[in-house]
């Protein structure tokens, strides 16, 4: 991988091909961050065939939850947030939706970036599956997503949320209540 980055954005042409052709989980994973990292455009844009190549297929069903391709197509994911794509997001928001995975940190970095208010109610569904942790990531994200887009409490689209995610929404923003009153009586 480093060297793969000192080659530097000269080397395109041949990362993209390896980006095409290569199907192990760690070199996979190695390219897509060496992509990022050179940040041409045109080779972070190749990340979204990557995607839909790892992406796991209906007769994959009864693989276990976490899939090693699942984090390569997750960082692929926030390699192109990074520059504020949205080209592949309907495959982003299949990752939050599926209940039979484990859902990369990856992935949520990536809603962070570029999340709007279509992807809250499936972070909401995943606070309700994912553990302690993993809640306290999507808390986060879910909080980013409101300030960005300037979403208030009371707006129309989060009351019209089913009553466990209106709850669990209100979990994350009570959470953020509380931390914000100790940060006031911690001065």
């Amino acid at each position: 991988g480093m060297a793969l980055k000192a080659l530097g954005p000269r080397r395109i042409r041949g990362l993209a091909d390896a980006l095409d052709a290569v199907d192990e989980p760690l070199p996979l994973q190695i390219l897509v961050e060496v992509a990022g990292t050179i940040g041409e455009k045109p080779l972070i844009y190749r990340l979204k065939s990557v995607i839909e190549r790892v992406a796991p297929r209906p007769e994959a069903a009864g693989t276990s939850r976490f899939d090693t391709m699942q984090r390569v197509r997750a960082k692929a994911h926030f390699e192109l947030a990074r520059i504020g794509s949205r080209v592949a997001i309907q495959d982003l928001q299949s990752i939050l939706a599926d209940s039979a995975r484990r859902i990369p940190l990856e992935a949520f970095a990536a809603v962070e970036q570029i999340g709007k208010k279509d992807e809250i109610p499936l972070l909401l569904r995943a606070y309700l599956r994912e553990d302690p942790f993993t809640r306290g990531r999507i808390a986060v994200v879910v909080r980013a997503i409101l300030k960005r887009e300037r979403i208030r409490r009371n707006s129309v689209s989060l009351r019209s949320l089913p009553p466990e995610l209106r709850r669990a929404l209100e979990s994350i923003l009570a959470r953020s209540a509380r931390r914000a009153a100790a940060g006031r009586r911690a001065r």
